[in-house]
């Protein structure tokens, strides 16, 4: 999945939150505006509960992926995880989940942690692996994935009570309170 496919996700859930999820409360206060936009603050915060939850939550077991070397040539490398939680680029929930969903087909080649300092002897340049390596070094990840686009409808989330607090409150002295 790209960039441009992330945003219109969304984009799209935020709309239709905006569309279904809010009062009809009058708003005179700050306090008026969280009761007219509280399902959209609750659905951000149930968005938010769920991204963490798997992201921590879920068992990432050992997996493998292969990799064509030159002629036709297939090499196979196992990336041992067996863990839960973790925020490392081999062993983690948003790459597994990607992996399962998507395919390890559909996920980038030349991932951008392949030219950090355990992947790339030339790091921050792209070089050859160093002989210690991790397993993970050259697997394929997209960052653009699922489970990480579940915390940009947040963000747009957040966004759009920013622009209804901008709509509801055109005085700047009452925008500086906020």
């Amino acid at each position: 999945m790209g960039i441009l496919q992330r945003i219109a996700i969304a984009y799209l859930v935020t709309a239709l939150c905006q569309i279904w999820l809010k009062g009809d409360d009058d708003v005179d206060s700050g306090l008026d505006l969280i009761k007219r936009y509280r399902y959209q603050l609750l659905a951000g915060l149930l968005i938010t509960i769920t991204y963490m939850v798997l992201l921590y939550g879920t068992y990432v077991p050992d997996w493998e992926y292969r990799i064509s070397g030159p002629g036709s040539t297939e090499k196979t490398f196992t990336v041992k995880c067996g863990v839960r939680g973790d925020s490392g680029p081999g062993c983690n929930a948003v790459g597994m989940i990607d992996r399962k969903i998507l395919g390890i087909q559909h996920l980038y080649g030349r991932p951008v942690y392949a030219r950090s300092q355990q992947c790339s002897i030339d790091s921050p340049q792209n070089g050859p692996l160093p002989p210690d390596a991790p397993s993970w070094c050259q697997a394929p990840f997209d960052p653009e994935g699922l489970l990480s686009s579940v915390m940009a409808i947040v963000t747009c989330l957040i966004g759009l009570q920013y622009g209804h607090i901008i709509v509801h409150f055109q005085v700047k002295c009452l925008l500086s309170i906020w």
